[in-house]
């Protein structure tokens, strides 16, 4: 089963606690099944399961009237299971037909049972109520390397007159502040002397400790994992919110999020993130300030950022990574300029690509903070022969690219990464020239006061 052990194990004991509970998998619960704001079975039951990664929810209706229309629903058919006792509303993604009563008995009285199974995915609970504390399990961000403690506990000597000397290992944690908002990055290991992939979980709470609540589209929860995602290099994957309750004294918390349960990809190919982690606080104070004014651009450079380096680490489409980076660079250049979202390169020789990027270069002063700059000349000429790349694999010409291009496709590429890297972190306060261990990176020059 290819499910992070940790969250698995959370699940299993847990499902979700403080929102609903279950008594052991495969053990069933009376429960309706909605679509949309009409109820489609009023008596049934419903079991719990992990299956492929993802908690699922198998239903048994014992009054359904016309079952086939289940299975024709389309896509944006909005399922959720209500359990009866607590009215917890549970979103269902995707129904499908169970194979479980599917067979037709002729003569025999056997009642009549219908049975369907779908993920669950997404929000459970309600939507208003106010917390104190969220908790976040995320999964596919690589092993940041924070610092673990160790504390000496008090020795053991029984009867058989061995001592035992114990050491406890405390998670490392790193807090992140934006606004209002306080966020503690924890890195949890099964076992610290083998090579999985990391658990990390993130707190997220007010500075001032006054309630809140989270909903669907709440901005910290999106902004916090798209700098993740930065970081990483790839879209990190949040398997569950937990939502603790603003009063101590209701166990019951009524929000919560369930998604996959395992990481994306098996392993990161790159254990590296964009920036050391000293530097997160205060990347990500003046990443929230972005957000928070005029999220637009910001939203359109880490897409396409993550989009090309996810196309890149994947082995499958290099050549196409090369598009992916003059896309990242574009949507860098309007940034840096103030120019609007479609705002079209060419025409005049100011409008140029070559041009616009670099005024954007200037503005962003890469290599200040080490007394360094940007090589122009170097600049302009990784743009010109990337652009003939780009043209010829953007436009249905990638079939005759030679094989003998590709390592000079990567070295561009890799350039032109980089160069975005330094632009996003350029606009978040920070512009050093560290090349992160990549090979092809912009070439910097003493700046002579």
């Amino acid at each position: 089963m290819n499910v992070h052990p940790i969250v698995l194990e959370y699940l299993h004991k847990n499902m979700l606690p403080y929102v609903f509970q279950v008594h052991d998998m495969g053990v069933p619960y009376h429960a309706e099944l909605w679509k949309g704001k009409e109820c489609q079975s009023k008596t049934g039951s419903v079991m719990f399961d992990i299956k492929k990664s993802r908690l699922t929810a198998e239903y048994f209706s014992y009054d359904a009237q016309n079952p086939y229309i289940w299975l024709m629903a389309d896509e944006e058919t909005q399922w959720k299971l209500v359990l009866k006792e607590t009215q917890v509303a549970v979103p269902v993604d995707a129904i499908r037909g169970s194979r479980k009563a599917r067979t037709i008995y002729n003569g025999i009285g056997m009642p009549r049972v219908v049975a369907c199974e779908g993920e669950i995915q997404g929000w459970l609970g309600d939507p208003d109520s106010e917390m104190r504390s969220a908790t976040m399990t995320i999964t596919d961000l690589p092993d940041i390397h924070l610092p673990r403690a160790s504390f000496p506990l008090p020795t053991e000597t029984p009867r058989n007159g061995l001592t035992h000397v114990r050491q406890e290992s405390r998670t490392p944690v790193l807090t992140l502040e934006a606004g209002d908002w306080e966020i503690d990055v924890m890195e949890h290991m099964l076992n610290p002397s083998e090579d999985t992939n990391h658990l990390h979980t993130a707190s997220i709470r007010r500075t001032d400790e006054a309630s809140f609540t989270l909903s669907d589209e709440e901005s910290i929860v999106t902004a916090l994992r798209q700098f993740l995602s930065f970081q990483a290099g790839g879209w990190i994957n949040v398997s569950t919110i937990v939502c603790q309750p603003s009063d101590p004294t209701d166990w019951v918390t009524k929000r919560a999020f369930v998604g996959k349960l395992a990481p994306r990809i098996v392993q990161h190919t790159n254990q590296r993130t964009a920036t050391d982690f000293q530097d997160w606080p205060g990347l990500f104070s003046e990443f929230w300030k972005f957000y928070r004014k005029n999220p637009s651009h910001l939203n359109n450079a880490i897409h396409h950022y993550v989009s090309c380096s996810e196309i890149f680490e994947s082995n499958y489409g290099i050549d196409f990574a090369i598009v992916a980076a003059r896309s990242t660079l574009e949507s860098l250049t309007r940034w840096w300029n103030s120019l609007p979202e479609d705002y079209e390169f060419g025409g005049r020789p100011e409008r140029q690509f070559a041009a616009q990027l670099k005024k954007a270069v200037e503005k962003a002063e890469l290599g200040k903070d080490v007394g360094l700059h940007i090589d122009t000349t170097e600049l302009e000429s990784v743009i010109k022969k990337a652009s003939q790349f780009r043209n010829r694999i953007d436009h249905g010409r990638a079939g005759n690219v030679g094989t003998e291009d590709f390592q000079r496709i990567i070295g561009l590429q890799q350039y032109m990464h980089n160069l975005a890297r330094f632009l996003i972190l350029a606009k978040l306060g920070l512009r050093k020239t560290n090349a992160r261990g990549r090979f092809y990176s912009p070439t910097f020059k003493e700046t002579v006061p």
